[in-house]
């Protein structure tokens, strides 16, 4: 298993060192100003010709980036900048278009997933029985993160917080009040059931009260089993983005089915990397739902119709299902990996064409085979 730390310096030990780049990556994000700090990747080139910086761990937020003072450095460097992300936007094309940069995608959180959970690869995923129709983890909340709120608010709503094991880190009813208000996406009707509901918004704890980094590599194996599908509520729901992180692969690795509350058409965006969703069992319409409060309410009412069948309804249906969890378990670990680094290498070779930098193309197959094992 590698760390993220290295596998910035491979890649740039490998291909850009040799053509004279400056490389960076964030090494932390924080919740205040400056809100990412940067480091370099290897020694500073004495007359660098080119910069490139790895923006590919976090969705991308100008209004926050600007704070980010480092970034001068990889700006101000002659030459061509790259700018490497996990995400596809206009928001990134505004973006670099405006930095005067040219963009690198990769799915960065699905090499992650394979490396954080790698561990789990030996506990295969079966089926006994459940206790719960769901679970869902919520454990930060901020404006960004309102689908969070909205998501709980409807749970009770709708009497169904029994039904599941739910966390929530709840920053207080005023700042609850605030991340709401401050959303501009937040619709009248999310509003309400939000005003009817935040006395009840406190804070609910699964497997630990402990909110840290490292939550995002391990999973709860013996929750998520215990219950029939997980909910998924990503990092990014409002923007117009196709941005995925860890947390989809985590019902995955612990085979269950799921459902996900995302940006819109990021459900056929995973399944556009192979992998297999549910839309035999209930309506996947939601990925489509422009309207975020129809989006939450549409799956909602897919935990509710799940509520209301019965123990033996419900364990037939999570059967049948199970040729679609062993076939997203296999292809995490088996298939997953050279597609999405073979993804990588090819990308930066067509960003080095499109700014006519001369490359050596054994260097970049170097680096696949470096980055598959």
């Amino acid at each position: 298993m590698i760390s993220f730390n290295l596998w910035y310096q491979l890649i740039n030990q490998v291909v850009f060192q040799n053509l004279n780049f400056d490389s960076y990556y964030i090494d932390s994000i924080l919740d205040v100003k400056p809100f990412y700090t940067m480091a370099r990747s290897g020694v500073k080139q004495n007359s660098p010709k080119h910069s490139v910086l790895f923006f590919d761990q976090e969705p991308v937020h100008p209004e926050l980036l600007q704070f980010m003072g480092a970034a001068a450095d990889w700006y101000f460097v002659p030459g061509s900048r790259f700018f490497v992300t996990s995400e596809k936007s206009n928001t990134v094309d505004r973006y670099t278009h405006g930095m005067n940069a040219t963009s690198i995608y990769y799915f960065f959180h699905a090499i992650a997933a394979n490396e954080w959970y790698h561990q789990y690869r030996w506990d295969r995923p079966t089926y006994h029985d459940h206790k719960h129709t769901y679970i869902s983890y919520n454990n930060l909340v901020s404006s960004y993160r309102a689908h969070r709120i909205d998501l709980l608010g409807r749970l009770y709503e709708k009497n169904l917080m029994s039904q599941g094991l739910v966390s929530f880190k709840s920053p207080g009813q005023g700042q609850l009040v605030n991340a709401v208000d401050s959303n501009t996406w937040y619709t009248e009707e999310s509003r309400e059931i939000f005003d009817r509901n935040k006395h009840l918004l406190t804070d609910k704890f699964i497997d630990t009260n402990c909110v840290e980094g490292y939550l995002s590599a391990t999973i709860d194996l013996i929750n998520c089993r215990d219950s029939m599908v997980q909910v998924v509520t990503e990092t990014d729901f409002y923007k117009d983005k196709l941005h995925l992180t860890e947390k989809v692969f985590k019902p995955m690795v612990a085979g269950q089915p799921f459902l996900l509350l995302a940006g819109v058409g990021n459900l056929e965006y995973l399944r556009s990397y192979g992998f297999k969703t549910f839309g035999d069992y209930w309506d996947e319409g939601y990925d489509g739902l422009v309207d975020p409060g129809d989006r939450v309410g549409a799956v909602v009412k897919i935990v509710e119709d799940l509520s209301n069948l019965t123990h033996t309804q419900q364990q037939n249906m999570r059967r049948d299902m199970q040729h679609i969890v062993e076939h997203n378990f296999n292809h995490l670990f088996i298939e997953l990996r050279p597609y999405v680094v073979a993804e990588m290498t090819t990308n930066i070779a067509q960003a080095l064409k499109s700014q006519n930098i001369s490359y050596d193309p054994g260097d970049l197959l170097k680096l696949y085979r470096l980055l598959v094992n």
